[in-house]
């Protein structure tokens, strides 16, 4: 039995982070977030892990 996981589009990612998906992309651009996985159209993806690390990454950007 296969468990189907949550994944994220940029756009829900961004709104479950309250972020921008354009800081999403950025961060990506520069090299400062890992690569987003894809499917298979090319469109970034987010698992749950992803968010966790993405929120930790935030925070430390923010609180320094």
């Amino acid at each position: 039995m296969e468990i189907e996981k949550k994944v994220y589009s940029v756009s829900q990612a961004a709104r479950e982070l309250g972020l921008s998906a354009d800081w999403l992309r950025e961060g990506e651009r520069r090299g400062s977030l890992p690569t987003a996985q894809r499917d298979r159209n090319g469109h970034r993806i987010y698992s749950e892990q992803d968010l966790e690390r993405l929120r930790r990454r935030h925070r430390l950007e923010r609180d320094g």
